[in-house]
């Protein structure tokens, strides 16, 4: 038979401490005991006096929250699943010139646009099947808002409200309205000045071939001609330039076939004898580069057109331009089939004034690097790099 009684030491104890508790209870220090063996002592006066403390923190909290909620220059709006004003701040007065009395329980499409369902295009319904933050720009008489929808979701990522800020962004629109017009007039000038330098240009060659028709030496005769058609080449800059969407930037390849073609006009050559072939790859350069490019395809195409096809014989001028597989290259070859240059011509000792044009300028100006090879005519091939300036418009 087993022996269940309490030792005496240990129930010696629970008396003592029923007796201790049963003290409190009269003096009142304790409200309640719970429990028998382990008794559970609980003061109601603590109970009380915790929860009127996390009233109280939860009441701060709130003040806190629409503080700041109230502080916020936008118009913010909490809506929920069915796309109701539940809470809205003091900005919407300012913004929208509603209270929240007058917009809570409306959808919001009712206060901002007077409707009775959604615009096209709505942020809110686009938030709302997305999940993420949407935007639209409105305009409201004279006045721009923008309005920003995030959504609210539960822990199931269920869409369950929407928080709706509205901005005020007039002022940034009217500021970009400024500046897009001041942008248009100096768009203007730079145009009018690419046009007038070019129509300046044009004087000067009109003056220039006036002045050769009446000079009766033959090399004088040339030598305008030739400082005509360099003029030429970098009126058809600018030419291009005015006609361009990017003042700063000309298409190089359209540059070269139309140049090619003027100077194969000026020269007077018979289609059918020389011919200019292309292989032009779309290569946008800033002015920088296509004028000292045009000064060097004017020499090289002119001494071609002049010399190459002695007799009028009949050949072919070719021109490629590549940019180099790495990217950082512009490599440009005019190639002729003609006669060549004469036998022991030395490029590199040459005296004459457009050789050392071109050279002067591949290698300073553009601070690239030009070859001459004759294999079945004369080809020239110049390669530079167009990173060397930058865009001033």
């Amino acid at each position: 038979m087993s022996d269940d009684r309490i030792p005496y030491q240990e129930l010696q104890e629970q008396l003592q401490r029923a007796e201790a508790t049963l003290s409190a209870l009269r003096r009142g220090e304790v409200d309640l005991v719970i429990g028998e063996t382990q008794p559970l002592v609980v003061r109601f006066k603590d109970l009380v006096e915790e929860k009127d403390r996390l009233l109280q923190e939860t009441d701060r909290l709130a003040k806190e929250w629409q503080t700041t909620f109230n502080s916020v220059g936008d118009a913010i709006w909490i809506l929920d699943a069915e796309q109701r004003v539940l809470h809205s701040n003091k900005a919407t007065e300012h913004i929208l010139h509603c209270s929240a009395q007058e917009v809570a329980g409306k959808h919001c499409w009712e206060v901002i646009h007077g409707t009775t369902k959604p615009i096209p295009n709505c942020p809110l319904l686009r938030t709302k099947k997305s999940l993420q933050r949407e935007s639209l720009e409105l305009q409201l008489g004279e006045r721009w808002l923008k309005v920003t929808v995030d959504p609210i979701v539960d822990a199931d990522n269920q869409f369950t409200g929407a928080v709706h800020i509205v901005s005020d962004i007039t002022g940034r629109k009217q500021t970009e309205a400024a500046l897009q017009n001041s942008l248009q007039e100096k768009t203007q000038l730079i145009r009018e000045l690419y046009h007038r330098t070019k129509n300046n240009m044009q004087v000067i060659m009109s003056m220039l071939m006036l002045q050769a028709e009446f000079t009766e030496d033959e090399q004088t005769r040339d030598m305008l001609q030739g400082t005509n058609s360099r003029i030429h080449a970098m009126a058809l800059v600018h030419e291009k330039l005015y006609q361009s969407q990017n003042l700063s930037r000309i298409n190089l390849n359209e540059y070269i076939q139309d140049l090619a073609q003027l100077l194969a006009q000026t020269y007077r050559v018979t289609p059918n004898k020389i011919t200019l072939a292309f292989d032009l790859e779309p290569i946008p350069v800033l002015i920088d580069i296509a004028v000292p490019c045009g000064l060097v395809l004017n020499e090289l195409i002119s001494n071609a057109l002049k010399h190459a096809f002695p007799h009028k014989q009949s050949g072919e001028i070719s021109i490629r331009l590549r940019r180099a597989p790495d990217n950082e290259l512009i490599i440009l070859t005019i190639a002729d089939n003609g006669i060549g240059m004469p036998r022991n011509f030395n490029y590199g000792r040459s005296e004459t004034f457009g050789l050392q044009t071109i050279v002067a300028i591949v290698e300073h100006q553009l601070q690239g690097k030009i070859v001459f090879e004759e294999k079945n005519g004369l080809t020239c091939r110049m390669q530079f790099k167009d990173s060397h300036y930058e865009a001033r418009v």
